[in-house]
């Protein structure tokens, strides 16, 4: 069972994407319960008093309390919220990259897009749980592929950084990637020659580094900028790592 949050401050739309995102669930066999709110405040009130959503869709221009305001609160408690923008205007993109915003719905919504974000959303939440395996001196280990913040390396040593542990392991970098990519599906972006990072826990880019969910600083060289961009355009985020 997905559960799933709908967020504008105009009825009709959220009356329109609940009732596409029914016919889209019933055609996909995916089980979802959706709730609705008229506005920031009041989808606030409600996560502090209950549980919390798989997937929150928000719209960004609303009067009380705007999406972007909206998910810098929910991320106080949430790092793992899937959240998609619904919004007429992309000059906002730029600004909701530290919420780690996962797609962006253009207004007016069609079911066609929507059923494309809903699918990669349900695919990203269906992949939570895969594991990254290696050998550590002959012994099998894997670890969570959504707790890992990076992997760094350091000669032909590799680390695997998360908020708890730092494993190691001897392998190139250059491997892992083709590991991560070929068999992961949350995304991983090669920021560095030594630094291969975790998108989910990327809270601010900046012109020569990287901010994490947990404070940490990872820098971005140079010949990479463009690529980075190019990536995150990819996720629908549009950030130029130029700025």
């Amino acid at each position: 069972m997905l559960n799933i949050a709908v967020c504008d401050d105009e009825s009709q739309i959220t009356s329109m994407i609940e009732d596409m995102l029914e016919e889209i669930a019933i055609e996909n066999n995916v089980d979802i319960d959706i709730d609705v709110f008229l506005g920031g405040n009041e989808f606030l009130k409600h996560l502090n008093s209950y549980s919390t959503y798989d997937i929150a869709f928000l719209d960004i221009e609303m009067k009380d309390l705007d999406g972007i305001s909206t998910a810098k609160r929910i991320r106080d408690f949430d790092k793992n919220m899937i959240i998609i923008y619904v919004t007429s205007h992309e000059n906002y993109m730029k600004e909701t990259f530290e919420v780690r915003a996962f797609r962006f719905l253009t207004k007016p919504v069609t079911k066609e897009e929507l059923e494309t974000y809903f699918k990669e959303a349900y695919k990203e939440i269906s992949n939570r749980d895969a594991y990254f395996r290696f050998k550590n001196n002959r012994e099998e280990c894997k670890v969570l592929a959504r707790d890992i913040l990076y992997f760094k390396s350091h000669l032909r040593t590799v680390y695997i950084v998360t908020e708890e542990k730092i494993y190691k392991f001897s392998k190139t970098l250059n491997l892992v990637e083709k590991i991560v990519h070929e068999n992961l599906k949350i995304p991983f972006f090669r920021i560095h020659q030594s630094y291969l990072v975790n998108y989910n826990h990327i809270e601010k880019l900046s012109y020569d580094f990287i901010t994490l969910d947990n404070g940490t600083k990872l820098p971005i060289s140079e010949n990479r900028r463009k690529q980075i961009g190019i990536a995150y355009c990819k996720m629908g985020e549009c950030v130029d790592a130029n700025e």
